[in-house]
């Protein structure tokens, strides 16, 4: 507070300082309230700063509001694996594709929301195998309260 004081008496003192070597001291400057306002705007840097803040606090409220944003994941994978197997029973070739989209978020009364979606699809050279290719699907969603 007192930094303050001290930076608005030297900015007052400057101003006096510098408008009296403006002007004589019987002479008569006639301004009207608009210019006078101006010109402090103009030359008090307090005061031009101020003109920013509502535009700061604007900015402020969107990176806050952006909690609120959902979020989009997607994740592909694919693989392909050959190996020397002695038993008939498992795959010597094996070929998979994975697939995962979520889409999670929070609403405004604080309640978190997943919605997850994962395929894959799977194909070996087994004999055993009864379905070939197989596909596996799973909807997951979740709801959260705190």
């Amino acid at each position: 507070m007192r930094m303050i004081w001290i930076i608005r008496t030297t900015i007052a003192l400057v101003s006096v300082f510098f408008l009296s070597g403006l002007v004589d001291a019987s002479e008569t400057i006639h301004l009207t309230v608009g210019e006078a306002v101006r010109m402090a705007i103009r030359e008090n840097i307090g005061l031009k700063a101020e003109r920013y803040l509502p535009l700061i606090s604007m900015g402020d409220v969107l990176i806050e509001e952006s909690a609120f944003d959902p979020d989009i994941s997607l994740s592909l994978g694919e693989s392909y694996e050959r190996a020397m197997s002695p038993s008939i029973v498992t795959s010597t070739r094996q070929r998979s594709f994975d697939l995962d989209i979520s889409l999670s978020g929070r609403v405004d009364a604080g309640t978190r929301y997943t919605v997850k979606w994962n395929y894959q699809k799977f194909r070996g050279d087994s004999s055993f195998l009864i379905i070939n290719p197989y596909h596996l699907t799973e909807l997951t969603v979740t709801v959260s309260q705190p």
